[in-house]
């Protein structure tokens, strides 16, 4: 999804005009009309004045997009400042969970297996590992995020829009959460083991 993404060319608009509505809600118009502008300054191309002219382009069309919904600019910026608020994206934030939890259960089994009469040696290894493994997912997560987000607007250039994405906004909190996690798992995986092998019927 990232590499189809990111390699697809934006199709080229010639005109800075709006003719919608296009959607029933009005946060969706907005979100047409900014893909409309960037789509516009990057057919003029890449070069000094290129945020100009897509600032531009966007008040241009702000102003049709309120004339056609008959409603005001200003109530068109605080819609616009309310596009940074989301939820919890489960077609980003589920997949990275899922794989998060499972690298770490793999890890530490091995780990264990590893170090199953080196106490201070797992520990070690354990901060070590989860130190890795959070930072690999925070950059994984972004990209798995980035891919998602490019997918939903159909624009390869995200421009401005990528600072919205909930991930990259979260991810000392990512971070943390995840090294919390891989230690929990591990304290999970060891109590169970304790459990199994203290169980009656069960080898010392």
């Amino acid at each position: 999804m990232v590499l189809a993404g990111c390699g697809a060319r934006p199709t080229a608009v010639a005109a800075c005009e709006w003719t919608g509505p296009h959607a029933v809600l009005l946060a969706d118009d907005i979100r047409h009309a900014e893909d409309i502008a960037i789509r516009y300054a990057d057919s003029v191309g890449y070069r000094d004045g290129w945020r100009q002219t897509r600032e531009a382009c966007d008040g241009a069309l702000f102003v049709g997009l309120a004339a056609s919904r008959n409603v005001s600019t200003a109530e068109i910026a605080a819609a616009r400042e309310q596009l940074d608020s989301r939820g919890f994206d489960w077609l980003v934030n589920a997949p990275m969970a899922f794989l998060y939890v499972a690298l770490s259960l793999i890890a530490t089994r091995r780990l264990q297996a590893r170090f199953a009469e080196e106490r201070l040696a797992f520990v070690t290894a354990l901060a070590i590992m989860s130190v890795g493994l959070a930072v690999a997912i925070v950059a994984v997560g972004q990209l798995w995020a980035s891919g998602v987000e490019v997918a939903r607007i159909g624009n390869g250039h995200l421009s401005y829009r990528a600072s919205r994405i909930p991930w990259s906004g979260h991810r000392i909190e990512t971070f943390t959460l995840a090294v919390i996690a891989t230690w929990a798992l591990a304290v999970a995986q060891h109590l169970g083991t304790r459990t199994r092998h203290s169980a009656p019927g069960t080898n010392p």
